[in-house]
């Protein structure tokens, strides 16, 4: 008789492991698959005429008649005191998203460039601050941003929200503090001898080193800045963005019962949010390793 040796016993796999992996994996596929159904319900309802919609709002599956004039009706309508179409709100969107992330591109690097390679008490002191700004609730600055927004009358104007966004304290300047804190300062040292000076330091060596980093905070903050609403509706009421106008049309299909037509507004803005993702998810997985909060 054969006996087995111990690693032959150790390599097979115990029977509760298996059956906690099976029901993990399980679950995860219904939980994705719910996200899934969502977007597939919206999508069909979306082509759905609104008397077939309120005959049956769950037979999604419905399609009879079905058509596309709730989208030809979400792109030529003009809505809002702004009386503005659809296009108008992406090219306002691409705009505050092109100088927006441009901005949290730039100016964060550096906070975190400067924190990360020169120790001092006021980088230390930073530090703290923006931690204390993540763990205590904000929901209460909103007010007082309104008001001092409006009282230097930077309320509806694009430089108001530029400001805004040009903030070098917050989640993003701790991540890049991080990541410069982990390269060598050997690449530096080489370059002063050369006689680089620390602008040329690190505009040429240690900000194309953290390219990848930037690139997917880029990318996060594309999405966020094409999703968010509530920015554009207290302080650029004036020039709304998709994601006001989805709220907009939201609103008065509400009262309208024009459904369909907002769910056709829902599954553009979603349709952007996910080919961005579908297009950088590597990008976005491969780079956010070097954000912990290390150090």
């Amino acid at each position: 008789m054969k006996l087995k040796n111990s690693s032959e016993i150790k390599s097979r796999p115990h029977a509760g492991d298996v059956a906690y992996k099976i029901l993990v994996t399980v679950g995860i596929l219904l939980f994705s698959l719910s996200f899934v159904f969502v977007l597939v319900w919206m999508f069909c309802n979306s082509i759905r005429p609104q008397k077939s919609y309120f005959k049956d709002v769950l037979a999604f599956w419905n399609l009879k008649g079905a058509t596309f004039d709730n989208y030809v009706k979400i792109f030529t309508t003009k809505y809002g005191t702004a009386k503005i179409t659809m296009f108008g709100m992406m090219k306002n969107s691409l705009v505050l998203i092109a100088v927006c992330t441009a901005l949290q591109a730039i100016v964060p690097v550096i906070t975190g460039y400067v924190v990360a390679r020169y120790k001092t008490k006021l980088g230390a002191v930073a530090i703290q601050l923006v931690i204390i700004s993540m763990v205590v609730p904000a929901i209460g600055s909103t007010a007082s941003t309104y008001a001092f927004m409006s009282a230097i009358k930077l309320k509806d104007k694009w430089l108001g929200i530029f400001l805004m966004n040009a903030g070098g304290l917050g989640f993003g300047m701790l991540l890049y503090k991080n990541y410069f804190s982990s390269i060598s300062w050997e690449y530096a040292e080489s370059a002063f001898l050369d006689g680089a000076g620390n602008l040329r330091v690190f505009f040429s060596i240690m900000y194309p080193q953290a390219l990848p980093l930037i690139v997917s905070m880029a990318i996060l903050n594309v999405i966020g800045l094409w999703n968010d609403y509530m920015t554009p509706y207290l302080f650029l009421n004036s020039k709304p963005t998709v994601a006001l106008g989805v709220y907009s049309i939201q609103t008065r299909a509400e009262q309208s019962g024009a459904m369909p037509q907002a769910f056709a507004a829902m599954t553009f803005m979603t349709v952007f949010v996910l080919a961005i993702y579908a297009g950088f998810s590597k990008t976005i997985m491969s780079s956010m390793s070097v954000g912990g909060l290390k150090g």
